[in-house]
Order: structure tokens, then sequence, then C-alpha cells
């Protein structure tokens, strides 16, 4: 069985200025990946899309999310009271929406939620930190609390994401990855318990509506997702108990490994 992670695919424009795509790696990946697949038997694949992306024609099994980790218990804050944490984390680029997210939060500013005040944190590799810092300091400036914590040890981002209420996931289904990836991130902030605002990428669509929301990609959207959540909180926050509880029965190291075995022994494709 092969375990196939991405599409390695170069474009014309990556072998043109001095951007992070690595194209003579992305060009070895890809004969690499098309080798791997031709010689194995099945596949192990992120996404039910990845199959037609890929192209790949072999037997296969969907891995979405697989998770290790059991969420911190009492750090949960009281539904009364208290602002509420939004946390965007992971590669802060064009890619993962993190602009887009920016311009949600701005707009968010001009006509701020009722109830719960929310309050933001970003961490995680900013492909353009000066840019990022910019308009983070405009939005403090405009009375929005946000904060940047840059790229953190592993420690500092469980903590970020144990104390969060809601995460937000806006991966730009226009991009390069949105078409067959599902960012790994989201199941753990499902595994932690989070109420989690993603964009339609990936498997998402396929996951129930009662563990995560999916927004179109539009800061109005987003900004109005986020201002309803904080309205209306104690009715959303149940979200996260849900998400919890469905990610252990789902994405947990034995559930994902029992399906593995099954496939294997089966020999019928799996998702």
């Amino acid at each position: 069985m092969l375990d196939v992670e991405d599409v390695c695919v170069s474009r014309w424009e990556d072998w043109i200025g001095r951007g992070d795509a690595r194209p003579m790696q992305q060009l070895i990946g890809w004969f690499l990946l098309k080798a791997g697949v031709a010689m194995c038997d099945r596949v192990m694949v992120p996404s039910r899309k990845f199959i037609a992306t890929g192209n790949i024609r072999k037997e296969y099994i969907v891995v979405g999310g697989c998770i290790a980790v059991e969420a911190p218990q009492g750090l949960k804050q009281d539904l009364a009271g208290g602002s509420l944490r939004v946390l965007i984390s992971g590669k802060l680029d064009e890619e993962q929406g993190v602009w887009l997210v920016l311009e949600a939060i701005a707009t968010l500013g001009l006509r701020p939620a009722s109830g719960r005040k929310l309050e933001f944190h970003l961490c995680g590799f900013a492909e353009n930190e000066p840019a990022l810092k910019r308009q983070v300091l405009d939005l403090q400036q405009a009375g929005i609390t946000i904060t940047y914590h840059g790229t953190v040890a592993g420690a500092v981002y469980r903590r970020l994401l144990a104390g969060a209420d809601i995460c937000v996931a806006m991966q730009n289904p226009g991009g390069r990855h949105g078409s067959a990836k599902t960012p790994s991130k989201v199941y753990e902030y499902l595994a932690y318990g989070k109420v989690v605002v993603a964009s339609e990428v990936g498997d998402f669509k396929e996951l129930p509506d009662q563990i995560i929301t999916l927004c179109r990609y539009d800061r109005v959207a987003v900004a109005d997702q986020l201002r309803q959540m904080a309205n209306e909180w104690p009715a959303w926050s149940k979200q996260g108990d849900r998400a919890a509880r469905f990610a252990r029965e789902e994405f947990s190291l034995r559930a994902v490994g029992d399906r593995i075995l099954r496939s294997v022994s089966s020999g019928e494709d799996l998702v």
C-alpha cells in the first residue's frame, strides 16, 4: 500500500521568482508519486477528490484524518461571559485564506457582534510577515483585539488551541490544493472540541453539518458567521462537544487502523 499525501505538479510560474514553491522538488515528487502508484496494489489518499485530481486508477482507501491527541479537559470558558477566542493557525498565506480572514475581521469590526466579544489569535509561518504585521496593527488600531504570535513551539501551539473557542480554516477553494486536499489541522481542531468554520475544500462537505460549519469563501460571509456565533454562543458551543465525540469515533488511531486492516483484508475500496 502507498500513502499518497499530495499532488506534486509544478507550474511555469513556480520557476520564476523566489517563492517557496520548490518546482524541482515538485517535479521529482511527481515522478516518484507516479512510480509508486504504478508499483503498488492499493493507495491511501487524503480525500476522494484526490482520486480524480491525481489520476489514480488503483484500489484505494480514504484517510482524511488520523488523530493521536486527546483534548485537554477543563479549559472551556463559562458560557455566560468573557471573550470568545478565535484561532487561525498553520501556514498564513493566500492558499490558506489568511488575507480573506483578516478582511473578514475588519468587516466584522465595522458592525461588531452584540453578544460575546471576539478576540483573534494568529500563529504559524507567514509567507509575507511584514504585510501581515501591518494589517494586524491596522486592526489593533481600529479597536479589534488581535494578536499575531508568529511561528511557535508545539507546546505553545497546543496551549493556544486548547484555549480557543472557535477555529477558522478558510483554505482557498480556487488554490493549488483546494480541489483535492483536506487541511489536516481541522481534524485536530475537531478532536479538541472546537467550533470550526471552514471553506468547502477536500472532503469537508461529506462531514456531518452538526460537527463543522462550512462557509462560503467570502469576507462578508465569514464575518456574518462569526458574528452569529458570538451572538448565539450557548447554542453554537454544543457543536464543539459533538465534534470531539465524532473525532474520537472516526479519526482515532484505532478507528483508522481498523479501517485500513479491513480494506487490506477485504480488497474493497473503503471511504
